[in-house]
């Protein structure tokens, strides 16, 4: 069985790749777009070589380059290892991990994948209200009437759930011989900045992606990576980082096979 994927960095606008999906299944524009924002990478996965060769026209037809490549070649890069500090000297990457100090040079990284993941996080919180004021006034008319002394009445803990979405970035590093390295923008030590490390983690982020890909200028870069370092909306957004991983594994072939 075969793949067909997009021969670009970049992906291919949805509204094209839309049209291409629409045209293959023979299913409505509509339908065939919320397939698209999903494809990362994919016009097509497991395909016959027939129906891998009319999808590659379809997408030629509305000028988007694309190849088959056999399922079994396109490796998967679901295991990375996370890392939470580096440095560069010698024209090399340096990070500790377990009290051991890898290195590995920065020419030799292959591919640079950036995702920005919403999360939805709940919290429950607890807080001591007391008595309304209706019920403050039926108290004292209470005592007014009865001359009991029986107050306005206590405070009582109420639980509260309070939901709100957070967004935790993540970038990719691939080198030609596959070690994968992951950062996370939440749990990493942004003093390879020196000078120009900020107090805005989202900032301290987009200033290390922007230097990685400064130092390894032949690296192959995501939809999103490109954004960040241009400071433009995301063109692409992945719900979860195994979308990430699967345009990531497309990226790391294209390379690997010297297509890109």
């Amino acid at each position: 069985m075969f793949s067909v994927i997009f021969k670009t960095e970049k992906l291919p606008p949805v509204q094209t790749v839309s049209k291409i999906i629409s045209e293959f299944k023979q299913i409505l524009i509509y339908d065939a777009a919320r397939i698209s924002n999903k494809n990362y990478g994919f016009a097509g996965e497991n395909l016959t070589e027939p129906d891998a060769d009319r999808l590659i026209s379809i997408c030629s037809k509305n000028g988007i380059e694309a190849m088959k490549v056999e399922n079994e070649k396109i490796k998967k890069f679901n295991n990375p290892t996370t890392i939470t500090n580096l440095s560069f000297e010698n024209q090399n990457l340096n990070y500790k991990l377990n009290d051991a100090i890898s290195s590995h040079k920065l020419e030799d990284i292959s591919v640079l994948a950036c995702a920005q993941i919403e999360y939805n996080v709940s919290k429950t919180i607890t807080t001591k209200e007391g008595p309304s004021a209706g019920e403050k006034a039926i108290r004292i008319g209470i005592m007014m009437t009865t001359g009991l002394p029986i107050g306005t009445g206590k405070g009582k803990e109420v639980k509260k759930e309070i939901k709100n979405t957070e967004t935790t970035s993540y970038l990719d590093i691939v080198f030609i011989n596959e070690v994968h390295l992951r950062i996370n923008s939440d749990h990493f030590d942004y003093s390879c900045l020196k000078e120009k490390k900020t107090y805005s983690t989202n900032m301290n982020f987009k200033l290390l992606s922007a230097q990685i890909s400064s130092l390894c200028p032949k690296a192959l870069k995501n939809s999103p990576l490109f954004d960040l370092i241009e400071n433009k909306p995301l063109s692409i957004r992945y719900e979860s980082i195994t979308d990430m991983e699967k345009d990531l594994s497309r990226l790391v072939y294209l390379r690997s096979a010297r297509i890109l």
